[in-house]
């Protein structure tokens, strides 16, 4: 029953990365507006987005505080998600290289970590980081709901920029 627990998870991290193989990803360095599509849902905290195609970004505040991230539909025009997060940075904030979660750091992929969800859940979005940068953002979910998602087995994807990301593109709401 663990290898078919394992199989499945395996499997449906495979759906997963090949989301990012044939869609492009674009991005916009001032606010790191990324478009991300999903070929199956992903659980956000507080909900579940369904398959589709989405822009993260990171909204200019009054602050300069890098503890939000925005999810938009697939053409910048409905907001559906405000989120907190926490901006973690992989290196300690020195710049140093390093290789976390068979990640080598800096690096100039877009990096994605996910939590296999359990009881047939969709897999959650643990955090993101914009290509080229250490720092990143950490979603932040409940107390009891955090629990959960780190008992459960993660998965950190980096989607070659080459192929994925251009940077500079985002629809004209951000």
């Amino acid at each position: 029953m663990c290898t078919l627990k394992k199989v499945g998870f395996i499997g449906a991290f495979a759906l997963l990365v090949l989301a990012f193989i044939a869609p492009a990803s674009y991005a916009d360095v001032s606010n790191q507006a990324t478009e991300m599509t999903f070929n199956q849902p992903v659980r956000i905290p507080g909900q579940v987005l369904p398959a589709g195609t989405y822009w993260f970004t990171v909204p200019d505040t009054i602050n300069g505080s890098m503890d939000v991230v925005q999810i938009y539909n697939t053409d910048g025009s409905k907001l559906i998600s405000t989120l907190n997060a926490r901006t973690t940075d992989v290196t300690g904030g020195w710049g140093q290289e390093a290789t976390i979660n068979g990640v080598h750091w800096p690096t100039g992929k877009l990096v994605l970590t996910f939590a296999e969800g359990g009881n047939l859940q969709p897999a959650a979005l643990l955090d993101w980081y914009y290509p080229g940068r250490t720092d990143g953002h950490e979603f932040v979910y409940s107390g009891r709901r955090q629990k959960q998602l780190d008992e459960e087995r993660h998965e950190t994807i980096a989607i070659n920029v080459a192929d994925k990301v251009t940077i500079g593109s985002s629809p004209a709401g951000f």
